[in-house]
């Protein structure tokens, strides 16, 4: 979605806000001003979200191509399997340099580095649980599943500003 539609969100928000959510009474005067604070928090994610998102997607592409890199080395996964998920990474990687054609690009990009990152710490999860692993190899991959944990939680702490529960009452 281009900037140029985001105006009109603006209008019409204001437009609920001064007209209709003073006619409303009771459950319906609630309802609908949770249904503008979803569409403020769409209008805010919107508008960052072409400098947000890649910028999250390469953090965790670079998180990714470590943890596979020491994968091969020390995982217990068939060969063949982890050449599949390096290539998904590659390809992945590919896609970040090429850029990206409208929103519907740019969260479809969202999505597969989401699906390639849970398959990543799938991966390495069992191994910081795996006996047969030494106990450095263990807190390796332990410490892998940690940063990437810490780098999500960094992704949700940037949208903290408009994905509060309790907006302010106007």
């Amino acid at each position: 979605m281009s900037r140029g539609t985001l105006p009109p969100l603006d209008a019409l928000g204001a437009f609920l806000e001064r007209d209709v959510v003073p006619a409303l009474h009771g459950s319906l005067k609630s309802e609908l001003r949770a249904a503008l604070k979803n569409l403020r928090d769409a209008e805010a994610e919107l508008a960052v979200l072409p400098a947000l998102l890649p910028a999250e997607c390469s953090a965790l592409l670079r998180l990714g191509a470590e943890a596979l890199a020491w994968l091969a080395d020390n995982g217990r996964d068939a060969k063949e399997s982890l050449a599949a998920l390096a290539e998904t990474h590659a390809q992945i990687d590919r896609r970040m340099t090429d850029g990206f054609y409208g929103t519907d690009s740019l969260i479809g990009f969202g999505q597969d580095v989401a699906r390639l990152t849970g398959r990543i710490l799938i991966r390495l999860q069992a191994l910081a649980r795996d006996p047969a692993l030494d106990a450095p190899g263990r807190e390796t991959a332990q410490g892998m599943v940690t940063h990437f944990y810490l780098e999500l939680r960094a992704h949700a702490e940037a949208r903290i500003p408009w994905q509060s529960v309790f907006p302010k009452n106007p």
